[in-house]
């Protein structure tokens, strides 16, 4: 589930629901990336979320959203959450901005 959270004075929140809880950091450049009122969100699971769920994520476009289910589709699951960085485009700075909000539950 996705949900939008929108305020004139904010840049929309989104809180992606899918696997896993974790907890958020409280700092503002990732508030705005995703977000919720409470401590506790649901992470994206890498082996088995759409295209759709990894464009909610800091710097993954639809383009490398695709990447990521085509590279899981060719080469199967994701062994590691490290193994993100095998798709063409998703480097080590990308990858350390989403980590946090990914799984491989």
């Amino acid at each position: 589930m996705i949900y939008q959270k929108s305020n004139r004075n904010h840049p929309p929140e989104l809180i992606i629901e899918t696997v896993g809880k974790s907890e958020l950091p409280r700092q503002p450049s990732q508030a705005s990336m995703i977000a919720s009122d409470g401590p506790d969100m649901l992470k994206i699971n890498i082996n088995s979320a759409p295209a759709d769920s990894f464009e909610l994520l800091s710097g993954i476009g639809p383009v490398y959203a695709e990447r990521i289910v085509e590279y899981r589709q060719n080469v199967g699951n994701f062994q590691s959450l490290e193994q993100l960085m095998e798709v063409q485009g998703i480097g080590p700075g990308t990858f350390e901005n989403i980590k946090n909000y990914l799984t491989l539950e």
